[in-house]
């Protein structure tokens, strides 16, 4: 049986407190192998792909959702 991955939801989070969100969801509450949903926020997306690749996440769009990225730790 296939495990729900955890989904970070940035829809109506403001900019300024992504990095914020990212560093709770993935260091302080642990998770690893996930889904981010940027919606169709270019400036969210560039953000949200920064802060992975500083940190050495790798990430792939979901190629049926451009504002979905899903993460391997």
């Amino acid at each position: 049986m296939k495990k729900d991955l955890p989904v970070l939801d940035l829809h109506g989070v403001a900019h300024r407190d992504v990095l914020e969100e990212l560093t709770n969801f993935y260091f302080w509450e642990g998770n690893g192998d996930s889904v981010i949903i940027t919606g169709k926020s270019q400036k969210m997306r560039e953000i949200v792909e920064e802060w992975l690749e500083d940190n050495d996440y790798v990430y792939q769009e979901d190629f049926n959702n451009y504002g979905r990225l899903n993460v391997y730790e």
